[in-house]
């Protein structure tokens, strides 16, 4: 005989998170400072920065129809902890001046202590832009993922 279990709205199930997250919307900006720009950030020693989702966008000033781009996040200084995002034109912001965009989601995550940064390029040499992180940081002792020590 099956067993039945019902809560009624006045007593719900409460379930409660292990190990709890903060949120992070971390904004690199190139060119320009809106007030809210990140230039690198340290992800705190006793927290591990998972990172879920970013967004670009970025303008290659004085580029031509087969300029090259990407979009990077990672630590600094360099170490094989990179994801290059994969961006797409989106047209003309000004004449001489090709758009890119780009949303990927993905999940990395960057070890307690590390500083990390995000990057971007144009073959013309230079470009404004932004780049959204977004994520949560977290224990270290999470299970959910296993740190190499």
């Amino acid at each position: 005989m099956p067993v039945i279990v019902t809560n009624p709205a006045t007593n719900p199930i409460k379930t409660v998170e292990a190990y709890p997250r903060t949120p992070v919307h971390l904004i690199f900006c190139h060119g320009y400072d809106a007030g809210d720009c990140n230039f690198s950030y340290s992800v705190p020693t006793d927290k591990v920065l998972v990172v879920e989702t970013m967004v670009a966008n970025i303008e290659c000033n004085n580029a031509t129809q087969d300029s090259s781009y990407n979009a990077a996040i990672s630590e600094f200084p360099p170490v094989p902890n990179t994801y290059f995002l994969p961006l797409q034109r989106q047209g003309v912001s000004r004449p001489g001046d090709l758009r890119y965009v780009g949303a990927q989601s993905f999940r990395m995550w960057f070890a307690p202590g590390r500083q990390i940064e995000g990057t971007a390029s144009c073959d013309s040499g230079s470009y404004d832009g932004t780049l959204h992180v977004f994520g949560y940081l977290v224990s270290p002792d999470n299970p959910s993922f296993a740190l190499q020590k």
